[in-house]
């Protein structure tokens, strides 16, 4: 699916539990390089207006676990898998940004 923030545009892969920044609008509202890939255990609802929160396990030590949480600016839109492909998007979503 992507996710478009009012800062960025994720590409998220629930299947396989990994995202990443696909594109940035202006100030990052996250410090995840651009079109690396992160993995997470969890991740809460993508809900337009809401920023969505990645959840990843950093250490472990019997049932005691230490987590790694990002989250990111308020999501804009959400386009499930197969509605469009990432590149067409951020094309699109590029041209548009160069106007404003």
């Amino acid at each position: 699916m992507i996710i478009e923030t009012t800062n960025s545009i994720y590409e998220v892969r629930r299947d396989e539990k990994r995202f990443r920044r696909i594109h940035e609008f202006g100030p990052a509202d996250v410090e995840f390089p651009v079109g690396r890939w992160f993995p997470f255990h969890r991740m809460t609802e993508p809900d337009p207006g809401e920023p969505v929160r990645f959840f990843w396990v950093i250490a472990q030590t019997g049932r005691v676990s230490r987590i790694g949480m990002c989250e990111t600016s308020p999501i804009v839109r959400v386009l499930p898998d197969d509605e469009t492909s990432v590149e067409s998007y951020v094309a699109t979503r590029r041209a548009g940004s160069a106007h404003r």
